[in-house]
């Protein structure tokens, strides 16, 4: 009986070793205060109905480093821009999502589901390279690392899933163009460039 236990107890230490030593190495998100990121979105079959539409995200950064981005939606009319409140999501300094609150409806959001996902508008350095899996929010399955590549006259790494490409800078890190089976955006402005 006491040899089951023995035999018990290395199994259980050797789980744990195993697991604790296949954390995930988290790097700090780069973001400062007034970062911004604006992308032009259009529908993925190429046809335009209605007026051009920019997304901006903006960043703010909060006392103990984790940082709010806030999105808005600015709509191109003859007369000018009209800028429509979307959503402020509340990440930690990994870049981890911790809260999500709708900004038009003016309430909180259940996030259970992608919880610690990280955010899309930035690769960290250590998820460069072929072959990681990386765990994004707004994408249901993992996404992974299909390789680098050079992305109009810019050198990128790509990021697929079944149906959506992420395709980011290799430098900086910083999310340039997203195409799913429903739209597809491209980075026009940025803090970063």
């Amino acid at each position: 009986m006491r040899s089951i236990f023995i035999i018990c107890g290395f199994l259980f230490l050797g789980i744990f070793l195993t697991n604790c030593s296949q954390k995930e190495e988290l790097v700090k998100y780069p973001f400062t205060d007034g970062d911004f990121f604006e992308y032009k979105t259009e529908r993925a079959d190429g046809r335009r109905i209605g007026p051009e539409t920019i997304i901006r995200y903006t960043v703010s950064v909060m006392e103990n480093e984790n940082f709010k981005v806030k999105r808005e939606l600015i709509t191109k009319t003859a007369t000018g821009e009209m800028i429509s409140p979307g959503e402020t999501k509340t990440y930690d300094k990994f870049g981890r999502l911790i809260s999500v609150y709708d900004d038009l409806n003016k309430r909180k959001l259940p996030v259970k589901k992608i919880k610690g996902r990280f955010s899309k508008l930035y690769l960290p350095d250590n998820k460069r390279k072929n072959g990681e899996v990386v765990r994004m929010e707004g994408v249901i399955s993992d996404m992974k690392v299909i390789g680098e590549r050079e992305w109009n006259g810019r050198k990128v790494w790509v990021l697929k899933t079944e149906d959506c490409s992420y395709i980011y800078d290799k430098n900086t890190g910083i999310l340039i163009y997203e195409d799913s089976p429903l739209q597809k955006r491209t980075l026009l402005r940025s803090s970063f460039f």
